[in-house]
């Protein structure tokens, strides 16, 4: 009975050996499973974070190109606000030349417009004289017509005398 309960004993012992080698293996591949998903779950990860950097360069690049266009539209509208200002400059420059040269056709108008009174005067001045040198000539005349009869009435007294 002794071998026999040996030989049940050994078996037993086969059979725990057994179950404890299968338990070991079941313990090896639940741990191999867990490797691979915490590979898995590792590489879904490290994609997750590089999609997300991806998308933060990806943001912070347009944020630099819209930065760029904004600082562009700026030095645009400085540049057309210089220009509007220099073309302004140079219409109030225009239109003050206008007005001084417009002032100075006026002074010359004025100018010439008392030229033209004061020659006018002198005109009708020259005008008088002409009619009194007229009147005096036509004087004179009578007087020398007067005198050239007295003259030829006397030669005629002094025919007669003789």
């Amino acid at each position: 009975g002794e071998a026999k309960r040996q030989q049940l004993a050994a078996q037993e012992a086969e059979k725990r050996a057994k179950q404890e080698q299968e338990k070991a293996k079941q313990k090896e591949l639940d741990a191999m499973n867990a490797q691979e998903r915490a590979e898995k779950m590792r590489k879904e990860a490290e994609q997750e974070r590089d999609a997300a950097k991806q998308k933060m360069e990806d943001a912070q690049r347009e944020a630099n190109e819209a930065q760029e266009r904004a600082e562009e539209a700026t030095r645009e509208a400085d540049k057309k606000r210089l220009e509007a200002e220099q073309l302004r400059k140079e219409a109030r420059a225009r239109e003050k030349k206008a007005f001084e040269q417009e002032a100075a056709s006026t002074r010359k108008l004025e100018t010439i417009q008392k030229e033209k009174a004061e020659l006018q005067k002198d005109a009708k001045a020259l005008s008088k004289v002409k009619e009194d040198l007229e009147k005096a000539n036509q004087e004179k005349k009578k007087f020398e017509d007067a005198y050239k009869k007295a003259e030829a009435d006397l030669k005629a007294a002094i025919a007669e005398k003789k």
